[in-house]
């Protein structure tokens, strides 16, 4: 949908590769078309009733066009098969319910309003959408949004039947709904993202009918948790463990503000646990709740465990990311929604902000166990022989490696293991 060359390149060879097979392959690209395109402008005005009144997102738009005209491959625009371009929202717009109907928001029977809360969250930088105008503003920008990619994909694939379609994520805006129309229609779908599993170079990862940031890896869990690795394997999996510490934001025992603070804390709480937390916005996140509302909840009742034991010590890691990354500063922060919550802290817990330059695996070796919610730190924190309770789901959760609470119904009493 959008020009990232990288992903574009990736789709141009799987399309050219496909072809010596004799399979058809064609590109679905976005026209600026889309409120959302003027949204990044807040000074660009939208009228809702006759449509957009000025685009704003041609970077995406003069690029795809190019890359259209020099591929070998038929090409088509969203807006081709778009009848009307002031389509009526199915939602009432009215401030006293917008947010609390966009999550349940459907368009043409399908279910997309966990991917509208995703990505407002995630253009917000917020985990909670706050009621404002600007975020009301933001909210129907998106949802009008939907309703013209929606009735452009239901529209492409009523006329050219797919038998597959490809797409980078399978979640956030235009990819989960992609997505989510492609499974809603019985067409299989096999979804990309780039990854950094080799630390210092790009690769990438698939999945097949399910988002590949799900990372939903039970089928191979199953087919190979009883076959011993060889030695090879072991080699290579240290290996890549080595990378991880080495590529991290801050080299092990570099020296911090908290330096003298924190050994003097572990000096004092030599039993000490160290919690992980997520970008409150992150798709790692939202919807991956489990015996909590969501992670700050988790964190609360954390902190009012260990406010309640003073014998034992815990240490804070808020993420790093969430100070910036890729220019992304987030706009709800950890310490921020704890003062909110009225949530204090006693003398055997030390917080860490996500300024400071702490390394996160010098913390995992000096604790006796590991906090996460949905993090990939707590899997390499079990490849350090230490004790993970996750409180969260993830792509290693449910497989027998750490310590999992769970509701369970036993009669009409709910018990907590």
């Amino acid at each position: 949908m959008r020009f990232v060359p990288r992903h574009n390149f990736l789709e141009l060879l799987l399309a050219s590769t496909l072809k010596t097979k004799n399979i058809e392959s064609q590109f679905f690209f976005c026209n600026p078309i889309l409120p959302i395109c003027s949204a990044w402008d807040s000074s660009v005005r939208f009228d809702y009733d006759k449509g957009v009144t000025d685009f704003q997102c041609k970077y995406c738009f003069l690029n795809n066009n190019v890359f259209a005209s020099e591929i070998p491959f038929k090409s088509y625009f969203l807006e081709d098969f778009i009848k009307s371009r002031s389509l009526k929202t199915k939602i009432d717009m009215n401030k006293s319910s917008i947010f609390e109907k966009i999550y349940d928001y459907m368009s043409n029977g399908i279910a997309l309003g966990n991917e509208l809360y995703l990505t407002l969250a995630k253009y917000l930088f917020s985990g909670v959408i706050e009621k404002s105008p600007r975020n009301e503003e933001m909210a129907k920008k998106f949802i009008h949004s939907t309703e013209i990619i929606t009735e452009g994909v239901l529209n492409y694939i009523s006329k050219y039947k797919p038998n597959i379609i490809c797409v980078n994520s399978g979640h956030i805006f235009f990819y989960g709904i992609i997505h989510k129309i492609a499974t809603q229609n019985n067409i299989k779908v096999i979804s990309y993202d780039e990854t950094n599993i080799k630390v210092d170079e790009l690769t990438w990862v698939f999945s097949m009918n399910r988002p590949v940031t799900d990372f939903f890896y039970d089928n191979q869990w199953k087919k190979y948790k009883t076959q011993q690795l060889t030695i090879e394997e072991e080699n290579r999996i240290k290996k890549y463990f080595d990378k991880r510490t080495k590529y991290f934001l801050y080299e092990l025992n570099q020296q911090y503000s908290h330096n003298e603070a924190l050994n003097n804390f572990r000096n004092k709480f030599q039993k000490h646990f160290i919690l992980f937390t997520n970008v409150l916005w992150d798709a790692t996140i939202v919807g991956k709740d489990t015996i909590f509302k969501g992670l700050i909840e988790w964190v609360i009742d954390t902190i009012g465990y260990f406010n309640d034991h003073p014998e034992l010590g815990l240490i804070i890691r808020v993420h790093p990311a969430e100070a910036g990354v890729y220019g992304m500063i987030s706009k709800q922060r950890v310490r921020e929604e704890l003062s909110k919550n009225n949530c204090s802290l006693f003398d055997n817990i030390f917080f860490i902000d996500a300024e400071e330059k702490i390394n996160s695996y010098d913390l995992i070796e000096h604790s006796i166990g590991v906090l996460v919610y949905a993090s990939n730190i707590g899997f390499e924190a079990l490849f350090r022989e230490k004790n993970v309770i996750c409180c969260g789901l993830n792509h290693y959760s449910n497989k027998g490696f750490m310590l999992e609470p769970k509701y369970i119904f036993r009669g009409s009493c709910l018990y907590w293991r």
